[in-house]
């Protein structure tokens, strides 16, 4: 028996034993057995019938316990798929994270991730580190859950990860929140993992509040235009010490 193999059976073993919220929490030795979900379909590039039928035993009962029905594995040259139908409007949708975006215990980090998001009302399919290739840099976390199709899939409840480039750039909870938006981690000033729609910022510097003012009901039309949902205007002072502008004007619309 192959150490995969055991990694497996061990992984099987948690989705019969854990909670019907969250089955799993466990680790993947094979990087290919991480599924692509899309469109009622999970996805995988396996390269092999074995590997293939080490994926349908993964997923399969994963997707029952799902709650997902009519399911219909497949294979075509190192294509593993599988289709199911969802009576309940609910899609599979999946979650990354690596060692450079959040650094941490990747398998507590797991955990914690599942755990906002069932404390959000979403149901977990699933979740897992994947041990990193030879050579490459440390582990992948994958969270697999449900969540409410949409048309436009910005517009669905996923858990999603926002970074702004600019360090002067603060994103704080209480806006957010107030808005319905679950902050879950805070990494830095400027980049939090969170539980909602797609976020949009637009970031105004102004040497005056006035013109940080006027300048943010442009952006509020410009918002508009683009179809966007005004969440919250905030203003911060900057530091006066140097030259250049005082104030920073950040626009949160979901996009």
């Amino acid at each position: 028996m192959t150490d995969k193999t055991l990694v497996l059976i061990c992984i099987l073993s948690q989705l019969l034993l854990a909670r019907a919220d969250c089955y799993t929490t466990g680790v993947l030795r094979e990087r290919r057995l991480v599924g692509e979900p899309e469109q009622q379909t999970v996805l995988a590039r396996v390269g092999s019938e074995e590997l293939y039928g080490e994926f349908k035993s993964l997923w399969a009962p994963m997707l029952k316990r799902a709650g997902r029905v009519n399911i219909r594995p497949d294979y075509l040259g190192g294509l593993a798929s599988i289709k199911y139908d969802s009576p309940d409007n609910l899609d599979m949708r999946s979650f990354t994270f690596d060692d450079d975006a959040l650094p941490g215990d990747p398998v507590e980090n797991v955990k914690r991730f599942c755990s906002a998001l069932e404390e959000s009302g979403i149901r977990v399919a699933g979740g897992f580190v994947v041990v990193a290739a030879s050579g490459t840099p440390g582990a992948t976390g994958v969270i697999y859950y449900l969540t409410a199709r949409d048309d436009i899939p910005d517009h669905e409840i996923r858990l999603r990860y926002f970074k702004f480039p600019d360090p002067e750039v603060v994103i704080g909870r209480s806006l957010l929140e107030k808005a319905g938006v679950r902050v879950v981690i805070r990494r830095g000033a400027g980049a939090v993992f969170y539980i909602g729609k797609r976020l949009g910022i637009y970031v105004i510097k102004s040497d005056s509040a006035r013109k940080a003012a006027e300048q943010a009901a442009d952006y509020k039309d410009i918002a508009k235009k683009n179809k966007e949902t005004l969440i919250g205007i905030e203003t911060d002072s900057l530091d006066e010490s140097g030259v250049g502008p005082r104030y920073i004007t950040k626009i949160f619309t979901y996009r």
